[in-house]
């Protein structure tokens, strides 16, 4: 897989736009995100197994293509004050890992959150699906 990062700066408000393709690129620039877009069929390594953007404080977009994450059993996207879109594709967060109890998709305290769109066959095998308000 190639691995691709494309930070376009609006040099108007300085905000930045990213675009990745792998799981390693997505670890370089979580921290000064503003709008995240994950390529389709990416981020499929067995090794990618939770998703956590909670640290991400300034991020207010989240675009997840279609299958991605398959091997995610845990995703946490709680307290982020400035989400306000969140977009997961079809055939996303399978959670294809063996042995694994309990595989759960926490949405939580996004106070700006507008959108929320998952498309078909995401998520189909979790087992706790929370969205809680603060």
């Amino acid at each position: 897989m190639n691995e691709q990062t494309q930070t376009p700066v609006n040099e108007s408000t300085d905000e930045k736009d990213v675009v990745i393709s792998s799981f390693r690129g997505f670890q370089q620039i979580r921290n000064m995100i503003v709008s995240l877009t994950v390529t389709g069929n990416c981020c499929n390594e067995p090794e990618c197994n939770r998703f956590d953007l909670s640290m991400c404080a300034n991020l207010k977009t989240i675009r997840i293509e279609d299958n991605c994450f398959r091997y995610v059993t845990e995703v946490s996207l709680k307290k982020m004050e400035c989400l306000e879109e969140l977009s997961i594709g079809m055939n996303c967060f399978q959670g294809i890992q063996n042995g694994i109890a309990s595989k759960q998709f926490c949405l939580e305290e996004n106070d700006s959150l507008l959108t929320l769109k998952i498309g078909a066959n995401s998520f189909v095998d979790y087992d706790e699906f929370i969205l809680r308000g603060s």
